[in-house]
């Protein structure tokens, strides 16, 4: 059977407003102290590639992004004074209300932008470039050389 390749994506926008927070100061605080849930905003945290949720009174959903903003792992309601460790991929993170993962079905795979208006598009799958076209015609044809070999020996 042929490899099938989806080289078509899917966009969502998600209707939530991003912090970028990318100094010392900013990281080190956080979402800690805060008393209210989030809602409808959310706060990336730029590098970052684990989290604590120490002095949280509630609980988030988590994802940590590679440096193409490519969702490398998604950790869903996690509580106050627990630990996400070090998501060895991960360049960024992006603190989200809880149970966004959830309502907008977010995969690890899917690609993370934000607009201009600082509101996430969520892209599913990949596009694929030239190399990765070029690549996969090299190996069908490997495997196409191969199958032929096995029939005559």
């Amino acid at each position: 059977m042929p490899a099938q390749y989806d080289t078509d994506y899917k966009s969502v926008r998600i209707p939530i407003v991003v912090h970028k927070c990318d100094t010392f100061t900013c990281r080190l605080k956080g979402l800690m102290f805060r008393k209210q849930p989030l809602e409808q905003e959310g706060l990336w945290l730029i590098p970052c590639n684990a989290i604590h949720m120490f002095f949280m009174s509630f609980p988030i959903d988590v994802l940590f992004l590679d440096k193409k903003q490519k969702i490398v792992k998604t950790v869903s309601r996690i509580k106050p004074w627990k630990t996400q460790g070090k998501v060895k991929e991960a360049h960024s993170a992006l603190e989200l209300p809880e149970g966004t993962i959830e309502a907008y079905d977010i995969q690890e795979g899917d690609y993370i932008l934000v607009d201009d208006e600082h509101e996430i598009l969520l892209k599913r799958g990949r596009t694929m470039t030239v190399e990765d076209i070029e690549n996969m015609s090299r190996d069908e044809e490997r495997q196409q050389e191969l199958s032929e070999a096995q029939k005559t020996s």
